[in-house]
């Protein structure tokens, strides 16, 4: 914390000292890019070219001119300008001027002016009003636009600007936005823009605000919240984009900041949600225990506030109208919110190890058994404890010191097993961001402009148990500057430099200097790989625990402070030759990560009914099924350098038709750790032990500075074409075909485990081995149930809580160590796509596109988390079976063969493939005016995720294949339609009826959105080595479990799937995987509309455009419940082959909230 604090002091100064620079260095208008620009033909009334014709561009808001002169095809283009409202005059002896005005231009958009002159006096002037450019009549990317009415009128949930993304065909949100309202994922929730596009995961995209890199490299997701009022346009290209975007391959989502004018403006605003407002949590009082008073809502306070200002530079003796201009933007948010949960603890009887209640689970008013009885049993012999009661002198005094932190039960239920606890979770919200531009024309030849945004960000994550959990705090930067110099009106040269930058720290609630994890009496904890050392700082606390019915530890994965940065450096230059528009540039980042962390600090214990028949009492006795010692928080610190250039030709092959012509290189980097912290172990490099056997090897053999090598050959294929066509056959109609390669970088996120390594750090396993002991028939309320009870295997190792975790060089050569491997001959995630679309304009400047997008992606970036898993077996001495059981560490030259244990590897070798037909709507903001639709029918299947260091699930590391499914964020079904109206009544009228009946205005957006696959897995039982929590294990498919008519109460058929397991010693026929495969059903669907209704009051104060408006927002304004997925399957034992847990099959969680309120004033002028 204080870190953290005198951090942001520091980071306070830095930013003051930059709004300081930038404002004396100044910079240019909006965000100008090569593909926001005005182009167009010049001919006579009888069709003929019009060479040598004077064009002018003058952008109203500002006055700023621009020159052009047509060439010998008659053409002119202005490429580089700034997104808005523009007026083109054309002059030529002999015919008289033309001027169009009200042309408007959208962000990347290229907008086209053609003109006839007619023959006449030069002073016989012909004016025309353009309007907006609404077929895409010069560029076949697939993708859409976002202008600023719809981002500040729309009602946004989270005020986040990249929800409004959804509105464009193909476009889903990431996991790291929620995946589902866009305001939930990563921490703080709301804040980051992670998008799936046309079957692109959202590690894939690439993400620029005011043409400068905006994402964070370790995940390549924005974190940096810019104000709504604050954007002056949206887009997102999808497929089918030019050579001039790579270094990734999914959605290419660029972000324009306003700029000033020559006009004052602003705004000022302060939008509220509050619980008062809300509708109830459908599970709120869903089930009540008897006598349990029901709950109030949970609580909810958010304010939204903040100001945009802008104008013209003015200071004494100097006017910067026409010149020079600034913007300024501040947004707060503070946000109290509470989630109710529930969880099962404990009773006190339990406590005490008396478990009496489980081996009779009867509902006292009818008399029957509520679940299946469970025996507690001695693990020593396999018989059971009398009574089902542990003996007090069997109770482990480490499991006794642990109570102390687990809570009591606040009531009981019928069933023992069933939660005992409903509480609201509160979580607390603080973050403040800012951003300041300036711009300045030198003259019309050289324009500049430069930017900061800062954000801080701190979320307070609790979790149900009050002794854990942790604050989490991030603060984004980001810079960006530029020079656009125009050597002559058809060469032009746009140069930019840019920063982004993140520091980041978790904050555990137990991170105590003094805290003496050790003494609890649950084994001396060490980082065992890293010479045995204690765990100090913030690694010592209790580490994570699992299967004991409840959640318990401060969780396996944190870090220390963390800086993350990426410095962008690029120049563009485009030329204009007859009917080729030319442009070539070149990019170059370099990413700089320190990061402290790993994801088992604190080691990690599991708790199973194997030991005991039940994961609680298994702790109470002191027996894990499985353990692994903490990697601590080694240092990493890898940079990764990426570079590309590309060439591109816009070639007006006719009036009708453009060719869109380009090909790109991505010198796409492989990080290389400058402090030698990244080794892996190599299977392509062995070594010969003694026996003469080729095992594996730890790569580099080396430490610090002389281990600081790359692990990974470059990928050196990416000289990737693009292709589009171009094709107006009449006015109002566009036909528009593409296609291309297109690679994507990996996360930094994909190579950070190979920072978890020896010697820095590391992790060795334990997994418990038994035997089947007893079948017991237990009969309960009439119905006889068959108990099974097991026993360690004679001659295996007997793990208990006190023991020292392999207490060092005596273990060294018996417990296997767990490792990381990575391809050393790695290929670059890419995909090949196509397109094909029809636009037609409709009246009311409307745009009506119909399209199909397909992709095949191949190298996608997985980890195969049980890479060395052994094959199902009824033998349990699963390590004998192991792939590769031994492997080389020439560090350490005195052991030269150690065991080795499971493998992680950081995979690229999926593959994946998307097909989709959408159909849009669109009609842009005029008149009071804007709507949409977009409709996408699609599919999106393959293997694993691609979702880089993420687990891709593969339940047979050898036969991937049998995993290929649809993928996690696939949608069938996606609708969305959005509306902006001010309603047409007394919109001009004032006085007292204008002011009660005038200037009204409802905007909403309407969303329906097939349900995501869902995966049916069931426990470990196979004798893989491999924890259930790494791999999703299937069970057998035996009929469809689907239901014509699915409800909350039973969303499938849990009858329709078999256990598959080696732990039945009658049933070796069950002993293998099983076959029902990923993605088999699809949870819930949903049906969301969002509604504002605004009133505008125009004030006499200042100009005209000097308005209050009053809100008030909807979001699920039906409050349609939108269910999360159903509960999975179990086993009320290890010998039930049946599925037969209760509330299989039920839903019993919410994916989104119920109906929520905001209440907004805004004054803008």
């Amino acid at each position: 914390m204080k870190t953290m604090v005198e951090k942001r002091a520091r980071k306070i100064g830095l930013v003051a000292f930059l709004m300081t620079m930038l404002f004396f260095a100044s910079s240019s208008s909006r965000a100008q890019t090569s593909a926001t620009e005005v182009r167009g033909l010049v001919r006579d009334t009888t069709g003929g070219v019009l060479p040598g014709a004077d064009v002018t561009l003058t952008r109203l808001a500002t006055g700023t001119i621009s020159r052009a002169v047509t060439n010998e095809a008659g053409l002119y283009v202005f490429p580089l300008i700034e997104p808005g409202e523009y007026r083109v005059h054309v002059e030529m002896p002999g015919f008289r001027s033309h001027t169009v005005t009200g042309v408007v231009v959208q962000f990347q958009q290229r907008a086209r002016v053609d003109i006839n002159l007619e023959i006449g006096d030069l002073t016989d002037a012909v004016e025309i009003v353009g309007g907006l450019r609404v077929l895409e009549t010069d560029e076949a990317s697939v993708g859409g636009n976002i202008e600023s009415d719809r981002i500040v009128e729309l009602p946004l949930v989270s005020r986040n600007v990249g929800q409004l993304a959804v509105l464009i065909p193909g476009v889903t949100f990431g996991g790291r936005m929620g995946a589902t309202t866009g305001e939930g994922g990563a921490s703080p929730g709301g804040t980051a823009v992670a998008l799936v596009a046309r079957g692109q995961h959202e590690i894939t995209q690439n993400v620029t605000l005011d043409g400068v890199q905006a994402q964070e490299s370790r995940n390549n997701s924005m974190t940096l919240m810019p104000s709504l009022d604050a954007v002056e346009e949206f887009r997102v290209q999808t497929a089918a984009y030019s050579a001039e975007f790579g270094l990734g391959g999914g959605a290419q989502v660029q972000i324009a900041m306003k700029s000033g004018t020559n006009a004052f403006h602003g705004s000022i605003y302060n939008f509220t949600q509050n619980d008062a407002l809300n509708a109830e949590d459908y599970f709120l009082n869903f089930e009540l225990a008897p006598g349990e008073e029901p709950q109030p809502g949970s609580e909810f306070r958010q304010n939204h506030f903040g100001g945009f200002l802008s104008g013209p530079v003015i200071l004494p003796g100097y006017d910067g109208r026409n010149r020079t201009f600034w913007s300024f933007n501040y947004e707060g948010r503070r946000r109290t919110t509470e989630n109710i949960e529930t969880a099962w603890y404990p009773s006190d009887a339990m406590r005490r190890g008396d478990f009496s209640e489980l081996l009779n689970p009867v509902d006292p008013n009818t008399g029957q058994a509520v679940r299946a009885p469970i025996a507690i049993f001695d693990y020593l012999t396999g018989e059971p404890f009398p009574g089902n009661i542990i003996p007090q002198e069997r109770l482990n005094p480490g499991a006794q010191n642990l109570l102390q932190y687990i809570p009591q039960r606040d009531f009981t239920q019928a069933d023992p097993l069933d939660f005992t606890n409903r509480q609201a979770i509160p979580t607390t919200m603080t973050q403040n961001a800012f951003f300041v531009r300036v711009d300045h024309h030198f003259s019309e030849k050289d324009r500049v402009f430069a930017r900061v945004a800062w954000d801080t960000q701190e979320q307070d994550e609790p979790e149900f148990n009050p002794n854990f959990g942790f604050t989490h705090f991030n603060e984004p930067l980001n810079l960006a500057t530029q020079w656009v110099h125009i050597f002559s009106p058809t060469i032009l040269n746009e140069f930019r430099f840019g920063m982004q930058r993140s520091i980041e720290d978790r904050v555990f609630r137990r991170d105590l200097e003094d805290f003496d994890q050790d003494g609890l009496g649950i084994g001396l904890w060490r980082v065992a790989l890293a010479d045995n050392r204690p765990l100090v700082g913030r690694e010592n606390s209790i580490p994570a625990m699992t299967g004991l019915g409840f959640g318990f530890g401060d969780g396996g994965n944190t870090f220390g402070i963390n800086l993350f940065r990426t410095l962008q450096v690029s120049n563009h230059l485009s030329i204009v030759r007859a009917r080729h528009s030319f442009k070539t540039g070149f990019e170059f980042r370099h990413d700089l990560h320190n990061y402290q962390g790993s994801n088992v600090t604190r080691g990690r214990l599991g708790f199973s009914d194997l030991q005991s028949g039940h994961g609680f009492a298994s702790l109470l006795l002191g027996y894990p099924d499985l353990a692994e010692t903490p990697e601590g928080l080694p240092l990493m610190e890898p940079r990764t350098k990426h570079w590309s250039v590309y060439f591109l030709d816009n070639w007006a092959l006719h009036p009708k038709v453009t060719a869109n012509l380009g090909v790109r290189y991505d010198g796409i980097g492989y990080p290389v750790a400058a402090n030698g912290a990244y080794r892996m172990v190599d299977f392509q490099h062995t070594f010969t032990d003694p026996d003469g056997n080729e095992i594996p090897t730890l790569f580099p053999g080396a430490v610090g500075e002389a281990a600081a090598v790359p692990l990974m050959e470059p990928d050196r294929r990416f000289l990737m074409p693009r292709v589009g066509l171009v094709y107006r056959p009449a006015d109002k109609w566009v036909l528009r075909a593409g296609g291309g390669w297109y690679a994507s970088v990996a996360t930094g996120f994909t190579y950070l485990a190979l920072g978890f390594m020896p010697p820095y750090s590391g992790n060795r396993s334990f997994q418990a081995v038994q035997d089947v002991a007893q079948q017991i028939p237990v009969t309960v309320g009439g119905e006889t149930f068959m108990l099974s009870t097991r026993r360690t295997q004679p001659g295996s190792r007997l793990l208990e809580l006190g023991d020292h975790l392999f207490p060092g060089p005596d273990e060294a050569s018996v417990s296997p160590e767990n490792l990381i491997s990575i391809q050393p001959d790695r290929k670059g995630s890419n995909h090949w796509t196509w397109s094909f679309d029809v636009q037609r304009e409709l009246p009311l400047e409307t745009n009506l596109t119909v399209g199909y997008v397909g992709s095949k992606t191949s190298n996608l970036v997985d980890s195969v988390d049980n890479f060395n898993q052994a094959e199902p077996s009824t033998d349990p001495n699963f390590q004998d079976r192991r792939p590769y059981q031994f492997f080389h560490d020439p560090l350490r030259p005195e052991t030269p063969v150690l065991p080795l244990g499971n493998v992680r590897f950081l995979d690229s070798g999926g593959n994946a493939f998307y097909h989709g037909l959408s159909v849009s709507l669109n009609k842009r903001y005029s008149g009071g005016l804007a709507y949409g639709l977009a409709y996408t029918w699609s599919k999106a299947h393959g293997e694993g995720s691609g979702g880089a260091n993420a687990a891709a699930h593969f339940q047979d590391p050898r036969d991937r294949r049998a995993s290929r499914a649809l993928q996690e964020f696939d949608r069938t079904h996606i609708t969305m339609i959005n509306v902006v109206y001010e309603l047409p009544f007394m919109r001009t009228a004032t006085g007292l009826m204008g002011g009660l009946l005038g200037g009204w205005q409802i905007n909403g957006a309407l969303a329906f959105r097939s349900g995501f696959p869902m995966t049916i897995t069931q426990p470990n039982h196979l004798n893989t080595g491999i924890a259930t929590r790494a791999v999703q294990f299937v069970p057998d498919r035996v009929a469809d479990p689907r239901l014509d008519n699915p409800s909350r109460e039973l969303w499938y058929d849990p009858s329709a799937f078999q256990r598959t397991t080696c732990l039945i010693p009658d049933a070796p026929d069950l002993c293998r995987y099983g076959n029902a495969g990923r993605g088999v059903l699809r949870g819930p669907s949903q049906k969301n509309l969002d509604l504002s209704l605004s009133k505008n009051f125009r004030l006499p104060i200042g100009s005209e455009q000097t308005r209050l408006q009053l809100r008030v927002e909807a979001f699920n304004v039906l409050n349609t419940p939108y269910f999360g997925n159903p509960q999975g399957i179990g086993f009320q034992s290890a010998d039930t082959i049946v599925p037969d847990a209760p509330r299989m099959g039920e839903i019993r969680s919410l994916a989104a909230p119920m109906r929520r309120m905001q209440l907004g004033v805004k004054l803008t002028w």
